[in-house]
């Protein structure tokens, strides 16, 4: 599926591609019926290969804001996020030959940014 000509996905508008990459695509959407924008994850099985990404993913939730602060010299990122992954898969570092299932998994967090220009040409994130 080439981003590009990606107009409509399950009933959501296509705005623009965000990304790509493990067997998937990140779309920004707009949902017709409240207007509201969210990112949407199209995971696309092109070969069998492609399965254990279905597999692996089974709940992904983050949510975040943007500012933008005194001209757009001081900018804040902020998001927190959930990632529950089934039929996980591990490499022990002491036998990297190995491949282990460990079932599932789950990861939490926030992530936070702050990037800014202090004085005129020096900048800090």
């Amino acid at each position: 599926m080439s981003s590009l000509a990606v107009k409509d996905i399950f009933g959501f508008k296509v705005i623009a591609p965000l990304g790509t990459g493990a067997a998937s695509m990140v779309f920004a959407v707009q949902d017709p019926g409240d207007k509201q924008i969210y990112a949407l994850k199209h995971v696309v099985k092109n070969t069998d290969k492609d399965q254990r990404f279905l597999d692996q993913v089974e709940l992904e939730y983050e949510i975040g804001s943007k500012l933008s602060l005194m001209n757009d010299r001081l900018l804040l990122s902020a998001a927190v996020y959930q990632l529950t992954q089934g039929n996980r898969l591990f490499n022990p570092p002491e036998e990297p030959t190995i491949v282990l299932q460990i079932g599932k998994v789950r990861a939490r967090g926030i992530e936070a940014e702050a990037t800014g220009e202090i004085l005129p040409g020096f900048e800090r994130a």
